[in-house]
């Protein structure tokens, strides 16, 4: 009786209603303020927490009761005012102080907890690209870990739904001044919001500066040299993941940038290695980029030495370039190995450069380290091509270590043994390269067949050209279909050519003349010629 009474005098508010009085209220406390107060009033001291709370749970009500992907009225005036927009600007300016973290959890809250789709909505696309946008500004921002939060997100919902990557591709038109806008006519036609645009005039022109192609890339390269880390970890995996994207649209836009800041990144961590880090030591590392940090706990004090931890961080960037090679665009990968073997040879031979004993074998110790690292089959390829790459003005760097090699005492030893190194995990093309270079123009194979067929077969071989001619004249008959003449028996087309006594005897020469005479001739056996004719007749 009470309920029904009290439900005529004060009857419910429709959530809209409710939702509208709210947001009223929010922009209230900034039209009411000066911006000194405003920046200097923390946001634990104001309402606007919440409203805000109030705004998200009435949404999430709506949502609650309405069919999943529809639009009901709270989620349509709150995308129609260009709520998010303004929000948005507020995180820019992050005024009053602390509500740029509150403006990133509330975004992520939007995007995992309400059922409808967002990230289809044309009304979302700016706003969101604004905030990508925003992590890409500041290095070591107090925000860091909600930036990642958010971008992780976006992240995984884009491998879930790849054609959603076309909305942090900017139009050719579209330009940073576009991207620092925050509002629209429809909500300044509700309280006036100049002063809002005006907390964030130095972020706005700060985000007309940006010049990207790929709004989610250019914000996590941003925290590849993070302090933190697992932060700088989380936005290497988030690369790795676009990288991946079957998108040649999204590839082509990402390239520049990403194989730029990834060569700055090795180069930058390579010349941080104290250059008088022992040689021995650099080969005793074995790191994963996702477990690097490890390698800082109390358990490995004790094998500290000086230049140990640069190196662990430039050898967890080559980890990381390698997963980063293996799971990219094809696009992505082939520029990205082919700018790092050229990169990395280039800065060993800048080492040996400077010829002296030490340098040298800390360069030998760098070649193999990094071979161990990059085990990728493309990187490797880029990389031999390298090392084995000659110039007009210096000699490649496989010919300055085999000059090692006459050298006395530990860098003979080295030179040696980078080859060891190398070998002991294969890769075809350095081994084609090794050998192949040698082997090549000593004929062992003939490659044009027809200019030595006639004195190439052997008698058993025209005997057996002979009856397969036999065979094939005798079944062939003159009432036969004629769909079955001319056809050419399976044993007439897979015709074997086996060398005659001459070819062999020129490629056993051949061979055998690869080694000393001491090898080849035995005192007590006779030539080994001999011998292996002998055994090849038997």
């Amino acid at each position: 009786m009470l309920g029904a009474l009290g439900r005529l005098v004060a009857p419910d508010i429709l959530p809209l209603h409710d939702l509208q009085d709210h947001w009223t209220r929010f922009l209230d406390y900034y039209s009411t303020k000066s911006v000194l107060t405003l920046k200097a009033e923390p946001i634990e001291a104001t309402r606007l927490i919440h409203h805000l709370n109030k705004i998200l749970a009435i949404l999430v009500t709506e949502l609650e009761n309405v069919d999943t992907g529809e639009l009901g009225p709270c989620l349509e005036f709150f995308l129609g005012q260009d709520i998010l927009n303004i929000l948005v600007t507020l995180g820019q300016a992050d005024t009053p102080p602390g509500i740029r973290p509150i403006i990133f959890k509330l975004f992520i809250f939007l995007l995992e907890q309400v059922k409808y789709p967002l990230l289809y909505e044309t009304a979302c696309h700016l706003p969101l690209c604004r905030l990508t946008l925003l992590c890409s500004l500041a290095k070591a921002s107090p925000t860091e870990s909600q930036e990642l939060d958010f971008l992780t997100l976006i992240c995984d919902k884009i491998q879930k739904s790849p054609h959603l990557v076309q909305v942090f591709l900017p139009e050719d038109e579209k330009d940073g001044s576009k991207l620092g806008s925050s509002r629209s006519s429809r909500s300044s036609s509700m309280i006036n919001l100049k002063q809002v645009d005006c907390l964030a005039l130095n972020v706005i022109k700060a985000l007309g500066e940006v010049r990207s192609k790929h709004y989610l890339a250019t914000a996590l390269l941003n925290y590849l040299d993070s302090p933190d880390y697992f932060i700088s970890c989380r936005a290497m995996q988030n690369l790795i993941n676009i990288s991946g994207l079957e998108c040649d649209e999204s590839a082509n836009a990402l390239l520049e940038n990403l194989v730029n800041s990834i060569n700055s990144r090795v180069s930058s961590l390579f010349q941080s290695i104290p250059v008088g880090v022992e040689a021995g030591r650099i080969e005793e590392l074995e790191v994963n980029w996702i477990q690097a940090h490890k390698l800082y706990s109390p358990e490995f004090e004790e094998e500290w030495f000086p230049g140990r931890s640069e190196l662990i961080s430039f050898l967890s960037f080559l980890d990381f370039v390698n997963n980063l090679v293996v799971s990219s665009h094809k696009l992505i990968a082939e520029s990205i190995a082919g700018e790092i073997g050229r990169l990395l040879i280039h800065l060993y031979r800048g080492i040996l450069a400077e010829e002296t004993k030490d340098k040298e074998l800390r360069c030998i110790a760098y070649i193999c380290v990094t071979w161990s690292h990059l085990k990728s089959s493309l990187l490797r390829d880029h990389l031999t091509r390298n090392i084995f790459a000659e110039s007009e003005f210096e000699s490649s760097i496989f010919n300055q270590i085999l000059e090692f090699w006459s050298e006395p005492g530990e860098l003979k030893i080295d030179a040696l043994r980078v080859f060891d190194s190398i070998l002991s995990s294969p890769h075809q093309l350095f081994i084609d390269c090794l050998l192949g270079q040698y082997l090549e123009y000593r004929g062992y194979c003939v490659h044009n067949i027809a200019e030595v067929e006639a004195s190439s077969w052997s008698d058993v071989e025209d005997e057996r050209s002979r009856k397969i001619s036999r065979s094939k004249s005798l079944s062939s008959q003159p009432n036969e279909d004629s769909e079955d003449n001319g056809k050419e028996s399976p044993e007439s087309s897979n015709l074997s050519r086996t060398m005659a006594p001459a070819n062999i005897h020129r490629i056993v020469n051949l061979w055998l003349y690869l080694v000393n005479d001491e090898l080849r001739l035995d005192e007590f056996r006779g030539s080994g010629y001999d011998l292996y004719i002998k055994d090849a007749g038997r």
